[in-house]
């Protein structure tokens, strides 16, 4: 298994999604409209950028503020 796949579809039918690998990666996903399990186009995400693209949508950011030991 690779990770989790997140995906869902627009209003004018295009095929989104996350997939989250288990080493933490973040690929974000634009399927192909004729083939809804290929991809079209990837973009590969850090975490920062992941936290962005979370915050420009408007998610919740969470911020871990454990104090170290």
């Amino acid at each position: 298994m690779v990770g989790v796949a997140y995906a869902f579809s627009t209003a004018a039918r295009q095929r989104l999604g996350v997939v989250q690998h288990r080493d933490g990666r973040r690929d974000l996903v634009i399927y192909d409209p004729q083939e809804p399990d290929s991809a079209l186009h990837t973009a590969a995400l850090t975490e920062s950028e992941a936290r962005t693209v979370a915050e420009l949508l408007g998610a919740p950011v969470l911020v871990d503020r454990s104090v170290p030991r």
